[in-house]
């Protein structure tokens, strides 16, 4: 399967709770796509940027019935095409054969050390969103392969996306502001308390990639492998910039829209309240899967809402950031009671239900 079609049916939707969704066993993943067709889109496919959606896990259910071959053995066999021998694999048994640093989930405080992350999570039904690990060389060779067939087989189709990252997706591989009018191709990958960041100039040969096992950094490790390859290419200036939501104008929402509210996706609930001086109050609640393997703890509370909120200051309309985190608001231009929390990333609805 090309990456364009696995591009033409992704959706941003949600998965409802519990059930088979979160089983290993065989047909795990036909109960997923089951679960997740059921249920309505909360935007058109193209309309609205979401990365590793639900979309993506149906691709790989589609791989299976189109190829009669396992997502996994497809997927390490399609790779393999390109790169001969490699690590990339969403098979446990492979990632946990071989040797790698313990990778860690929250950073440590005057309390507690940094708290080391599971040393595998990912359910089968939802390893087409993102369950591939390997090592980073293996990752770059990758990206190098994908920039070569966007750049030399076809004009590169982008996603508009959100926030100040990132300046369009195309499908594996994004692409970042580095200079005014100069750009780098890349990924940022997280997995098991481990982060790494892969930056291709384009146009040259240079490469950067620069690893962590400390999930916590994913931003401040993609930025320095920006600035790292900004020096190895003696690009000059700041970086290009951009209004959060340039390629969304039709999503804003007029000044006075309160985004206070919850907003829920498959593994997350987001809970906003609008602070007196115009930021925002964030609450997250991870569902008990990500709790206990990312954070290697059950969640205390599965009904009310998540406690030490966060303050978002605001700097841009309907746009707020604090240290290494984004939040931006939309309202869908053709139902404007559909109102949308982006984290630059995922795309998550306002609703009235709680994930948990």
């Amino acid at each position: 399967m090309s990456p364009s079609a696995s591009s033409s049916i992704i959706r941003a939707g949600s998965i409802p709770n519990g059930g088979r969704i979160w089983e290993r066993g065989e047909g795990a993943r036909r109960a997923a796509a089951r679960a997740i067709v059921a249920q309505p889109l909360i935007a058109r496919p193209g309309e609205l940027f979401s990365y590793s959606n639900s979309g993506y896990v149906l691709a790989g259910y589609l791989t299976e019935v189109l190829t009669g071959k396992a997502w996994e053995d497809f997927a390490d066999a399609r790779i393999a095409r390109y790169l001969g021998d490699h690590s990339l694999s969403a098979r446990a048994e492979r990632v946990l054969m071989r040797p790698a640093a313990r990778g860690h989930a929250t950073p440590p405080s005057k309390d507690r050390p940094a708290l080391p992350a599971a040393r595998w999570y990912a359910p089968a039904a939802l390893a087409p969103g993102g369950g591939l690990a390997g090592t980073p060389e293996d990752l770059a060779r990758l990206l190098r392969v994908l920039r070569g067939r966007l750049e030399t087989d076809r004009q590169p189709v982008f996603v508009p996306t959100i926030g100040w990252r990132h300046s369009g997706w195309a499908p594996g591989i994004a692409r970042y502001r580095l200079g005014e009018n100069v750009f780098a191709w890349g990924h940022d990958g997280t997995t098991v308390g481990q982060v790494c960041a892969v930056r291709l100039c384009e146009g040259r040969p240079e490469t950067v990639v620069v690893a962590a096992n400390a999930a916590w950094t994913a931003l401040q490790v993609g930025r320095l492998a920006e600035e790292i390859l900004r020096t190895v290419t003696a690009i000059a200036g700041p970086a290009d910039s951009a209004p959060p939501l340039a390629g969304y104008e039709d999503w804003t929402m007029p000044p006075e829209t309160d985004p206070s509210g919850r907003y829920a996706r498959l593994n997350a609930t987001l809970t906003v309240a609008l602070h007196p001086s115009g930021d925002i109050l964030l609450a997250e609640t991870y569902s008990p899967q990500d709790a206990l393997n990312w954070f290697g703890a059950k969640i205390a509370s599965t009904t009310g809402p998540a406690a030490n909120p966060e303050r978002l200051q605001l700097y841009a309309r309907h746009s707020y950031a604090a240290a290494g985190k984004e939040l931006h608001f939309l309202r869908h231009p053709e139902a404007t009671g559909c109102l949308y929390a982006h984290d630059g990333m995922r795309a998550t609805p306002r609703t009235s239900r709680f994930w948990l």
